[in-house]
């Protein structure tokens, strides 16, 4: 589980994890299996938008990102990095203590229970993070690959991440907001 501190921007990133049968050779490769052979211009879908880009310019901008094949600890770590529902850690439990606490001279103190139940969580969203991947209705013999997109980079990132790009491919969006 991976805590967010400092300035948080009221931008949103989200990674994606997509399996093939294999890695994609060439962006061409990608763009067939994104979209099919032709080339078409790819709009966004919402009507306050009027953004579009080419298929080929979406499927060269993420084989640039296919890098090493993820291990299933790199899926998992990668399933509990942001909000994924059904892993992620309930931000409203009830039974979540306080991080702060004060002392006896009421001095505002870290309260080690915090931790302890933290700890607790990460160890069950690893346990939910393994179910999911175990539930995904994903075929066997799959090799898998992160790529991430993020609308503070403009309109494009912004189609990218919440577009529907991956619509063709087998793919889990972590959301990091």
């Amino acid at each position: 589980m991976k805590i967010r501190s400092g300035f948080v921007s009221n931008s949103s990133s989200s990674s994606f994890v997509l399996a093939f049968s294999e890695k994609p050779g060439s962006k061409e490769e990608l763009h067939e299996l994104m979209f099919g052979k032709e080339e078409r211009e790819f709009h966004s879908p919402w009507e306050w938008n009027k953004y579009s880009t080419s298929t080929t310019n979406i499927a060269e901008a993420v084989f640039v990102q296919l890098g090493k094949q993820l291990s299933l600890d790199d899926i998992l770590e990668e399933f509990t990095s942001g909000h994924l529902d059904g892993i992620s850690l309930d931000w409203n439990d009830p039974s979540m203590p306080d991080c702060w606490i004060e002392d006896e001279n009421g001095n505002e103190v870290y309260n080690p229970k915090y931790k302890e139940w933290m700890d607790a969580e990460g160890e069950k969203e690893k346990i939910r993070a393994l179910e999911y991947f175990n539930r995904w209705n994903c075929p066997d013999d799959q090799v898998f690959f992160r790529v991430e997109f993020a609308d503070e980079d403009g309109s494009f990132g912004s189609l990218c991440e919440h577009g529907g790009i991956f619509e063709n491919i087998h793919h889990v969006q972590i959301s990091h907001h």
